[in-house]
């Protein structure tokens, strides 16, 4: 873990000094269900990719490749969509190199394979500055900055500090991307302004009530029918409530053919990288 939290450290310093490149290169199938997402929700690549490297969290590395020479990281970019970070010094300089190819094996035995945080794990966490101290413990509040949803989420989490590394639960961090969300969705002028004639409708939408057709509803109706400027917050909670939920393979596939003949008059090409992006993220009980 030592060794993750090092370099995940390093990404997060050459992104605040602007030092990363995106890589030319062939984008997978999968990456491209992303990005064509983002690309419909107005949302800058460039802009999306600055504020991920910079914020970079150990617990979204999933592979680290064994050498430590061209070293080379996998990271998550949302639950279902991978990156690949690596180093490279081009002369005195060294840079962050961005990759969408997923040129990496999934059993790649010069990789290590990071387990993924379970709900109730500690996990290591970079503060962004610290909220408060128990005197005399190793007992702190912290602020971080966490990518999730496409976006960067301003939390504030309990964390006890251990070697000079802050540690917290991650269903800390999960709890407060929720909170954050239910408080937009009470708030019209919270980072957008919502279309007062579509607001009342996502006041309708409730995480913990499990009606999924009608709360996925609520929230495409706001992403179809929001201006282009506006779509990138229904797009992102549209992530965070897909990240909830869990089906069979039969229940997936009633609840994609029932969206897709509710929205048929969206024009084609829009619904289509919608409906793929939700068909990638409608998670599979296995």
């Amino acid at each position: 873990m030592q060794r993750i939290i090092y370099y995940c450290k390093k990404i997060r310093h050459l992104g605040k000094l602007g030092r990363w490149v995106l890589e030319d290169s062939k984008i997978s199938p999968k990456n491209q269900i992303f990005l064509d997402y983002l690309e419909y929700c107005h949302k800058s690549l460039d802009t999306y990719l600055a504020a991920y490297v910079t914020n970079l969290q150990p617990y979204m590395i999933v592979q680290i490749s064994k050498e430590t020479e061209n070293l080379r990281v996998v990271c998550r970019a949302e639950i279902n969509y991978m990156l690949e970070l690596y180093l490279s010094n081009q002369g005195n300089q060294e840079d962050v190199i961005i990759s969408f190819a997923e040129t990496y094996l999934q059993n790649n035995s010069n990789f290590e394979i990071i387990p993924a945080p379970k709900r109730h794990d500690h996990i290591p966490i970079f503060a962004d500055s610290i909220g408060s101290h128990v005197c005399n413990t190793n007992h702190y509040s912290i602020h971080a900055l966490i990518p999730c949803g496409m976006q960067i989420f301003p939390i504030c989490v309990a964390a006890t500090e251990q070697d000079k590394i802050f540690y917290t639960r991650h269903s800390y961090l999960m709890n407060e991307v929720t909170e954050i969300v239910e408080y937009a969705l009470e708030q019209p002028d919270y980072d957008v302004n919502w279309d007062a004639t579509l607001f009342p409708k996502i006041l309708e939408l409730d995480l913990y009530k499990w009606n999924v057709f009608n709360n996925l509803v609520c929230i495409l109706d706001y992403l179809f029918k929001t201006s282009e400027l506006q779509k990138i917050y229904p797009g992102s909670l549209l992530t965070l409530y897909l990240h909830l939920l869990l089906f069979t393979e039969e229940q997936k596939e009633e609840l994609l053919l029932t969206l897709k003949e509710k929205y048929a008059d969206i024009e084609i090409s829009e619904q289509q990288k919608v409906m793929r992006y939700i068909e990638d993220n409608l998670r599979i009980a296995k």
